[in-house]
C-alpha cells in the first residue's frame, strides 16, 4: 500500500496506477472511480476515471444506464461496501439488466464503495474480476486497501473540479451566511455592522457570479457548491 500512497502524493495523474495496483494484487482486473459534484439540483458534472472496456462505457451512456444504475442508487443513500451479487438479488428488473450487461463486455463479480465529501461530492469507486467470482479472502483484502486510499483519490479528483468553484470574498461569505439563516438585508447589516444597501450590493453581486435570478436560488447554488459551509463550534 505504501506504493500507492506515495504515487497519489507525488502526482495527481496518478490515480490510474494506483488503483491498478491495489486491485491486481488482490485478483481483481477492472476498476471504475466516478465522482458527481452537484452545481445546482438539476445541474450535476461528473468525472470518471476506469479501465473498463471502452465499448461498455459508451453503451452505458448511450443507454442512459445511469437513470437505473443499482450502484448509483445504492450510493445515494448508503455508505458501506456492497457486491454486486447482492445488487443483483435486490435490484429493479432494469438495474438487474444493467449488472447483466456489464456481464456481457466482460466486466464479472465485484463490489462498489460509495463515498462522499465537501462540495457536494458523490463518489462511487467499483472494482470487478473478469468471470470467475474471487474469494472472500481476496473481497475483504481489497475493501480494505481501497477503503485505506478513498480520501486521496477523492482529494485529487475534487481539486480538478473545484477549479471552477466560484469563489466569494469574507464580506460576501458573511452576507450569504446570514441570508441562509432566514435574516433579513436589514437584520444582516446590524450583525455585520454596515449598512443594508452595502448588504443588497453584495448579495446582488453573489447572484450574479453564480448566475442566478434571486436569494433562495442563490443560497441553494452557495450551500451545493461548498462556497459556503455551516460552522463547527
Amino acid at each position: 500500500m505504501k506504493d500507492a500512497f506515495d504515487s497519489l502524493d507525488e502526482n495527481n495523474n496518478d490515480i490510474n496506477q494506483s488503483i491498478n495496483k491495489s486491485i491486481i494484487s488482490c485478483g481483481f482486473t477492472f476498476f471504475s472511480i466516478t465522482m458527481f459534484l452537484s452545481r445546482s439540483l438539476t445541474k450535476t458534472e461528473r468525472i470518471v476515471i476506469e479501465n473498463y472496456p471502452k465499448e461498455w462505457r459508451i453503451h452505458y451512456d448511450e443507454n442512459n444506464y445511469h437513470d437505473y444504475d443499482p450502484i448509483l442508487a445504492y450510493a445515494k443513500t448508503s455508505s458501506t461496501p456492497i457486491h454486486w451479487y447482492k445488487l443483483l438479488k435486490d435490484a429493479h428488473p432494469d438495474g438487474k439488466a444493467v449488472l447483466k450487461n456489464a456481464l456481457r463486455f466482460g466486466i464479472g463479480p465485484g463490489f462498489s464503495i460509495p463515498f462522499r465529501g465537501k462540495s457536494s461530492t458523490l463518489g462511487i469507486v467499483s472494482i470487478n474480476a473478469v468471470d470467475e467470482n474471487p474469494s472472500h479472502d481476496d473481497y475483504a483484502r481489497c475493501i480494505k486497501e481501497i477503503l485505506a486510499i478513498t480520501p486521496y483519490i477523492h482529494e485529487k479528483m475534487v481539486q480538478s473540479l473545484e477549479q471552477q468553484t466560484i469563489k466569494l470574498t469574507r464580506r460576501e461569505q458573511e452576507c450569504l451566511f446570514w441570508a441562509c439563516e432566514g435574516k433579513t438585508s436589514w437584520e444582516i447589516a446590524q450583525i455585520i455592522g454596515c449598512s443594508d444597501r452595502t448588504v443588497v450590493f453584495h448579495l446582488n453581486n453573489i447572484s450574479e457570479k453564480f448566475g442566478t435570478q434571486n436569494r433562495y436560488q442563490t443560497i441553494t447554488h452557495a450551500l451545493l457548491s461548498g462556497a459556503i459551509t455551516p460552522l463547527l463550534c
